[in-house]
């Protein structure tokens, strides 16, 4: 599986073409404010043909910047986002409440 890491970005030129985003809630359980998340996964591109590809991940609301996400191709890249992002929000839900944006459950939280 691939791993993730921080994207340092130098200049404006550098913007991520994100293909799915999905918006969420997330409930902070000791004080009900409600922050509104965007997950975001950009394009997967090659690193080095054949070998490795990358794509950058993102949840807005939560991460102060994106990151990067690896695999042997583009499809595993965009798997090991997703497998990120899933783990990143069931931490988050171990102290706060994941919502849709209409309050149906996304990830309960462990708090409870």
């Amino acid at each position: 599986m691939g791993n993730v890491e921080p994207i340092v970005r130098k200049n404006m030129e550098n913007k991520v073409d994100w293909i799915a985003e999905r918006s969420l809630v997330m409930v902070v359980t000791s004080t009900g404010e409600r922050v509104n998340l965007l997950v975001q996964i950009g394009r997967p591109y090659w690193i080095e043909v054949d070998s490795q590809a990358a794509c950058d991940v993102r949840i807005e609301g939560l991460m102060p910047e994106a990151k990067r996400s690896y695999g042997i191709d583009p499809f595993q890249a965009i798997q090991s986002s997703m497998i990120f992002i899933d783990s990143y929000l069931s931490g988050v839900a171990k102290k706060n409440q994941i919502e849709w944006p209409d309050g149906e459950l996304y990830i309960e939280s462990e708090s409870k």
